[in-house]
């Protein structure tokens, strides 16, 4: 080795010395306390995510909507076809939490079900999770609370930028705005409504409506005539009228019209074939009856047999249940052998139920005419 590269060896030789001693080594290592620092940092931010994983949901990394449980309600106190089907569309959330249809469907049977709440929440997650699905936000406006209208305005307005012909949206969006004080944008939907189905009385008592807030009395009487003409059981119609000729001081034509008021349903229904679909969901004894009927009038016999059995499997006493199955099989299918029993059976639990009653004198007298013995 040259002179030079000894004296080199030599000045490097107390550096390496130390490095190699403890005090540098212990200088090199994290001190105890900093991996305590980091370890108990690391573990905050852990629990941190936890919590919020269980309380918001985890995010959905394909849309980025959180994932949450769907409403799990107390029905403890429901009839047992309406906790079965509660049961099932839930566990069909749980099985697929990214569709939108099962979140919707489960809505619906709550919603049928005055689950407001819960209602609300799936038709909100099935909104979020479809955008382009009309239905989700209508029902979720169709069924909050009127004392909300403003939030009501919020929903309809979301469903009518994806469908703005269905005719009772128009009605409903109308509605909510004119209890807001929004009168003109109100007679625009209404306006609307009835350019599209000209019979609508709905949309011709909005109208009547918002000319009587604009005083203009003798142009909503003609109105409320048209949709008297249109549908007179809707008893809307002379509640305003009353209010109308009072205005008007007809106190005579005002009394008439308040006591027509009062022999009708104080609230009609909207004509609405979506609402519609949800009603179908129904499962208690009492709507299994009324889906009944209306299978009837559609003709679907064995459908409307097929309702009236589960009703009467779970309410043997239902007398409603036992009339609409007599008439179905003695009227509807000609199984008088069937048919009379159930109409008996209905006359039996409601002596005095006037179209039990009248069912089964039609069918006896039909059974001895033909002088059949079913």
């Amino acid at each position: 080795m040259s002179k030079r590269g000894r004296k080199r060896n030599q000045r490097d030789r107390p550096k390496r010395a130390a490095a190699r001693s403890p005090e540098a080594q212990q200088s090199k290592t994290p001190s105890r306390a900093v991996v305590v620092g980091l370890t108990f940092a690391a573990l905050t931010l852990l629990g941190v995510a936890v919590v919020a994983r269980s309380f918001f949901g985890a995010t959905d990394d394909s849309n980025g909507v959180a994932i949450v449980d769907p409403p799990d309600p107390d029905t403890s106190g429901f009839e047992r076809f309406v906790k079965e089907k509660i049961r099932d569309r839930r566990a069909a959330v749980v099985a697929d939490v990214r569709s939108a249809a099962a979140w919707g469907r489960l809505g619906m049977v709550f919603d049928v079900h005055n689950l407001v709440e819960e209602a609300v929440i799936c038709y909100a997650r099935a909104a979020r999770l479809d955008p382009t699905d009309f239905r989700w936000p209508y029902f979720q406006a169709s069924c909050m609370p009127e004392r909300d209208p403003a939030d009501v305005v919020v929903a309809l307005r979301r469903a009518r930028s994806l469908n703005p012909n269905y005719v009772p949206l128009q009605v409903r969006l109308g509605r909510q705005l004119l209890s807001l004080g929004e009168t003109d944008e109100a007679e625009s939907h209404f306006q609307f409504a009835l350019n599209a189905d000209p019979n609508n009385s709905h949309a011709l008592v909005g109208l009547a409506q918002v000319e009587f807030e604009r005083r203009d009395f003798d142009a909503c009487r003609a109105r409320l005539e048209l949709a008297r003409a249109a549908r007179p059981e809707h008893g809307e119609i002379y509640r305003l009228l009353a209010r109308v000729y009072r205005a008007l001081n007809m106190p005579a034509q005002a009394r008439a019209a308040a006591e027509q008021a009062f022999r009708l349903p104080s609230n009609t229904p909207i004509s609405d074939p979506l609402r519609a679909e949800v009603r179908a969901e129904g499962a208690t004894v009492k709507q299994l009856v009324l889906q009944a009927s209306h299978l009837r009038r559609d003709q679907k016999i064995d459908q409307a047999v097929q309702k009236l059995r589960q009703a009467l499997e779970v309410r043997p006493d239902n007398a409603d249940a036992h009339l609409q199955l007599g008439l179905a099989y003695f009227f509807d299918l000609g199984r008088w052998d069937e048919g009379l029993p159930e109409l008996r059976e209905a006359v039996r639990l409601a002596p005095h139920h006037p179209h039990a009653r009248r069912a089964l004198k039609e069918a006896e007298q039909l059974v001895r005419e033909s002088g059949s013995r079913p």
